[in-house]
């Protein structure tokens, strides 16, 4: 049984990433490319731990779904990311890359596989976070560019060194530590 869940996980995941290529106009390959790009903004955001620049790339309404099915909305994911900052000491990687993508007017949603690599402290311990998840990104054409409206993240795996781990068990710092850590 227990092999039969790992081929149909492996099944679910290459259907996820490796389907079959979808074929791209030139249109949408400018949107990619103008994604990508913030996708690379956000890169160096999260390695200079600029808060502000990162937020910058979500709309006022945005909504994280995690893949265990919770809903976030932005003041959530600020505090999420201002305890990201606070306990990350190295960004040894990180990546989007995208699957695929389909663009309809002003919207345009991907396929994103997304992987990172921090060193951080917690409870005053060493840890390197490895992630890795693949979502669903809508993204929303603004007068200032392009925003990321929606995420729904469609499988994630986190390991702490090397292990497997549940991120609702990593000890977070005290809410007055994050907000001490507030641009």
């Amino acid at each position: 049984m227990k092999a039969f869940s790992i081929l149909l996980a492996c099944a679910v995941i290459v259907g996820l990433v490796g389907g079959t290529p979808q074929p791209v106009n030139a249109d949408t390959q400018a949107v990619k490319q103008q994604i990508q790009a913030e996708y690379m903004k956000a890169d160096a955001a999260t390695r200079t731990k600029d808060i502000n620049a990162l937020m910058s790339h979500y709309t006022s309404d945005f909504k994280l779904k995690t893949a265990s099915g919770k809903i976030l909305g932005l003041d959530k994911i600020k505090d999420n990311l201002i305890w990201q900052f606070v306990a990350t000491k190295q960004v040894k990687e990180i990546s989007f890359r995208i699957q695929s993508i389909t663009v309809s007017g002003n919207t345009a949603v991907l396929l994103v596989k997304q992987s990172e690599t921090l060193v951080v402290m917690m409870e005053g311990v060493q840890h390197t976070l490895e992630s890795t998840q693949i979502s669903s990104d809508t993204w929303l054409k603004t007068p200032s560019g392009w925003k990321l409206k929606a995420q729904t993240v469609k499988l994630s795996n986190t390991l702490e060194d090397g292990k497997v781990k549940s991120t609702a068990s990593i000890v977070l710092p005290t809410r007055e530590l994050r907000a001490s850590h507030v641009a």
